[in-house]
């Protein structure tokens, strides 16, 4: 085993075997040269070290900012914004990284929404009065604060804030144990790395108390005016002893960082070599020159090679590590720095993989197969393909049914059930949470599209998932790529704009993106946005359409009924907008605008005309069971001043499918406090007995097919018969709609059914026409 010295022992050795007088005739020449040579090759490795801490302390910020845009974007995802479990999921993406020790999300006004670790006397916490965060807003920087003791881990930290794209903002607390990891990997006690804050505390010092008490370095001053005065490199006295120091600094955070090293090497080197100087043999001069050259040589080839391999990694050139088998102290430096080198691979393999795979299916993400089909379009690889969208219908129900970690292992199975029809240069790509995205290319168009079609087909519709088979069902949307679009955001955006047609034409189907698709999305969005604008612009008009006792042909009240009075001169219906209303969100204005136009309008009439009406309103199941809805309905009551005894809210029986148990607490709510209720086409949607008995209904509305069946369909007509008798042992008003002719009026007459509303009476009229008819000629009937 060969012997290993150390390089002090090395020169020691060389110089004695030429102790020979001559060299302490050319010491003094030599001792200049040297000196000179020596301080210039340490500036340049303290320079190359501390230039290799900056630009990992870069890297390390810059792959701290993307993963925090990285978890803020999987937040701004529509699956995941709604959960209520919105802390948990930060949590555990908070532990699937080491980059932060916490994070926090904020709403547009800098409070404290969301955090991990989960910390519930921080929720609700307002950070705009902090200088940092409502600066960072302000000019809408990516910037890192200075350091301070964090109150997760009492240690120092810094913050990063970005701005998401729902307006929120999402706040990092950096974990700076990896920035001192550079201080142990470094295993050379006479060379040392500080990096010092902007306040000149302690980041990283081999000192680790100095760190860990949050020390004040008390040159900080000094230094930062060499800095300023491009004086980066000094000779000088440092914590008691003589140093040389290279000064950089950090631009992402204006921290300062020193590559020290001390001057007893130096010391003990030139002591020794004049003491072999003075021994040296004048008479053997050539050969002290061309030892001394030798031995220079041994000492700084291999300082001149590591300084090149760090420049070549300082590039980000990780490929091989640097391999020498010399001096004991080089080589342990050498050690320590492949083994970082190793660390950071690694990690870069982990960010890779967080960044560009699904961690669930492992299939890639929508960041890689972006950037794949960006690559192919534009380096012109093919000269045509093919997207496949899928979506799988109804997935909500299954995770609200059976749980998130259910609905998980049914989208990697179905991962594994799609890829197993694809060929190999297919690339499969899980773009959203329940949706894939599909890459094909194939000799013809055609080829591609019966592949397509074919694709589909060999998909089984069920899926066996722990003890349980599931059966689903798919909707899809094809483009091709120049044919759709000539770009990747035009590609996705037709792909998705067919999806979207499949689903909402029945589901369970494949659509060709066609521009006549495209005409019709570009005509929704106009709608949406005139919608916007309508409660603003007075363009919702209510309709009211009389509702008569069939006992005596009196005027029992109205059903007030929306439409839109359009800028093109249209009278847009319901069935038309209120979907809309409801996607867009914006079915809570539109539907308190009913109830407080309707009430006062009700009030008018009871006071102009003194006539017991009573005003029956449709309530949008969205509406009814938002969380404010039934303290804002009263009030909205209140303020029109009518008497609550006269108001009815109408729901529909799909109320019923969002949640069972809230419905039957809102009704609730509402009937105890006054409010009549009215259950609307019974026995077309979601009917069930069951409902009849647990809500706190008043009255039940037939829907109107029933009513055109009588006499015409024997069976519906005797269901029409049967749900009169039930509801009326239930103490249940009738209404039956739809009545349109004197036969179909003669036969609710005859079952007894309460009140009738329908043309056969009139349409839903407006409202001066309304009175006009019904009330400033009391005398009515019908």
């Amino acid at each position: 085993m060969r012997i290993r010295y150390s390089l002090k022992q090395s020169l020691i050795v060389y110089f004695l075997l030429i102790s020979i007088l001559p060299i302490m005739v050319v010491s003094i020449f030599l001792n200049g040269i040297i000196v000179n040579y020596m301080v210039k090759d340490i500036q340049k490795s303290n320079t190359t070290l501390s230039n290799f801490v900056i630009s990992q302390t870069h890297t390390y910020f810059t792959k701290a900012s993307d993963y925090l845009r990285l978890v803020g974007y999987m937040l701004t995802d529509d699956e995941i914004k709604n959960d209520q479990n919105t802390n948990k999921i930060l949590s555990e993406l908070l532990t699937k990284q080491n980059y932060f020790e916490a994070i926090e999300v904020l709403d547009e006004n800098l409070t404290v929404q969301y955090i991990a670790p989960y910390n519930e006397s921080y929720i609700g916490i307002n950070l705009k009065n902090n200088p940092y965060f409502s600066n960072a807003i302000e000019t809408e920087t990516k910037s890192w604060s200075s350091t301070f003791n964090s109150v997760y881990t009492h240690n120092s930290t810094i913050s990063h804030i970005q701005k998401l794209s729902d307006g929120k903002f999402i706040i990092g607390y950096l974990n700076l144990s990896n920035i001192r990891e550079i201080n142990e990997l470094i295993n050379d006690p006479s060379i040392g790395i500080t990096i010092l804050d902007d306040k000149g505390v302690y980041i990283t010092d081999n000192d680790k108390a100095l760190v860990s008490q949050r020390s004040y370095n008390p040159m900080f001053e000094e230094f930062k005016t060499n800095l300023n005065k491009n004086t980066t490199f000094l000779e000088t006295l440092y914590q008691g002893q003589q140093t040389y120091i290279t000064i950089d600094l950090i631009q992402d955070t204006n921290w300062i960082v020193l590559a020290i090293q001390s001057d007893d090497f130096q010391k003990d080197l030139f002591r020794d070599i004049g003491l072999l100087f003075i021994l040296i043999f004048l008479g053997i001069f050539i050969l002290v020159i061309f030892l001394a050259i030798l031995s220079s040589k041994q000492i700084i080839m291999p300082v001149v090679q590591l300084n090149e391999r760090f420049l070549e990694i300082i590039d980000g050139d990780f490929a091989s590590p640097i391999i020498y088998n010399g001096y004991k102290e080089l080589q342990n430096l050498i050690l320590g720095f492949n083994h970082m080198i190793d660390i950071i691979k690694k990690r870069d393999h982990n960010i890779s993989q967080l960044a560009y795979y699904d961690s669930l299916t492992g299939l890639p993400n929508r960041v890689h197969v972006n950037n794949f089909i960006d690559e192919t379009i534009s380096k012109k690889k093919v000269p045509f393909f093919g997207l496949l969208y899928i979506d799988i219908d109804n997935f909500k129900n299954i995770n609200d049914t059976l749980g998130h970690a259910f609905g998980d292992s049914f989208i990697k199975q179905l991962s594994i059930e799609l890829k197993k029809q694809l060929q190999p240069d297919d690339l499969l790509s899980r773009y959203t949470g329940d949706e894939f995205l599909i890459y094909l290319q194939r000799s013809t168009r055609d080829h591609l599209w019966q592949e397509i079609k074919l694709f589909l087909e060999k998909i089984q519709n069920t899926l066996q998932i722990n003890d349980l088979k599931i059966e689903f069902t798919l909707s899809a949307g094809f483009a091709i790529y120049p044919d759709h679009a000539s770009t990747r955001e035009e590609l996705i955006k037709a792909v998705d704009m067919a999806n979207n047609y499949s689903k909402s034409h029945g589901k369970n189907q494949l659509t060709l993106f066609s521009f006549k698709i495209l005409d019709e999305f570009t005509s929704r969005i106009n709608l949406e946005n005139d919608l916007k604008k309508a409660v603003l612009n007075d363009e919702l008009r209510l309709y009211y359409q009389p509702q008569v006792f069939s006992a005596d042909g009196t005027v029992r009240g109205a059903e007030a009924l929306i439409r839109w009075q359009h800028p093109n001169g249209k009278l847009i219906p319901p069935n038309v907008f209120i979907p809309l209303a409801e996607d867009m969100g914006i079915i809570h204005e539109i539907g308190n605008w009913v109830i407080s136009e309707a009430c006062s309008q009700m009030h008018y009439w009871h006071t102009q005309y003194h006539f017991p009406l009573t005003i029956s309103i449709n309530i949008s199941p969205i509406q009814l069971l938002s969380e404010n809805f039934i303290d804002i309905a009263f009030n909205l009551i209140s303020e029109s001043q009518i008497d609550i005894r006269s108001v009815e809210f109408e729901i529909t029986e799909n109320v019923f499918i969002y949640s069972l148990e809230r419905t039957i607490n809102s009704l609730k709510k509402l009937s105890d406090r006054g409010i009549k209720l009215s259950l609307d086409d019974f026995g077309m949607e979601y009917s069930s007995l069951n409902y009849l008995g647990t809500l706190d209904i008043n009255v039940l509305k037939i829907d109107k097919a029933f009513v055109s069946s009588i006499m015409v369909d024997p069976r519906r007509t005797k269901i029409l018969d049967a749900i009169i008798k039930l509801s009326h042992q239930l103490n249940l008003e009738v209404v039956a709609e739809g009545v349109e002719t004197q036969r179909q009026l003669d036969y609710l007459r005859s079952k007894k059914c309460d009140i009738l509303q329908g043309y056969y009476y009139d349409k839903p009229l407006p409202s001066s026409e309304f009175e006009t008819l019904y009330l400033k000629n009391k005398d009515t009937t019908f």
